[in-house]
């Protein structure tokens, strides 16, 4: 069960993640320590759901540490990995930015502390500093591309591997009736 607290050392975890990620480096010392204060640390534990598909898009977080994993699971597959995030790494700010459901689920691999801003300070933050929505376009398209491509080649690999195995079954039977 996922557990909320405080700590000077989160606090500082996050303000350094902060001046060190491209996405928040520009930001005014004001804006960093306003961040902090309205950030809520929460551990989880392995496994848990930190965002699960199709939920309402409500926060936004920074990993502070342990790793997360983003997946999606279509209706009739198994889950498939979409990326591994580690300290520092950003997630569910497209859903907030677009006002759309999560389009994926992110699960803690690890013991994972994030920091967790509600939608009121995503509004805030976007008002204050107008330039980060149009870095976010531009990682919204990059992420775009990059999900397009890896489920392209995954795609690719499947009918590869279809084809190999039909091949092997082929030669086998081939094999079989030659031998006999």
């Amino acid at each position: 069960m996922m557990e909320t607290v405080r700590s000077k050392a989160y606090e500082a975890t996050l303000e350094k993640l902060l001046k060190s990620d491209r996405f928040f480096s520009q930001l005014s010392e004001k804006i960093v320590q306003e961040l902090v204060a309205r950030a809520q640390f929460v551990v989880y534990p392995p496994g848990e759901i930190i965002i699960r598909a199709g939920d309402k898009a409500d926060a936004f977080y920074i990993v502070l540490e342990g790793d997360a994993r983003v997946f999606e699971q279509p209706e009739t597959k198994t889950p498939e990995r979409l990326n591994h995030l580690r300290p520092g790494d950003l997630m569910g700010e497209l859903g907030l930015q677009y006002d759309r459901p999560r389009s994926a689920s992110i699960h803690a691999l690890g013991q994972t502390t994030v920091a967790r801003f509600d939608r009121g300070t995503w509004e805030w933050l976007i008002a204050s500093v107008p330039h980060l929505s149009q870095e976010l376009e531009q990682r919204f398209q990059g992420y775009t591309q990059y999900i397009q491509t890896l489920k392209l080649n995954r795609r690719h690999a499947r009918m590869n591997y279809l084809t190999a195995r039909k091949t092997v079954q082929r030669r086998r039977m081939l094999t079989k009736h030659s031998a006999g």
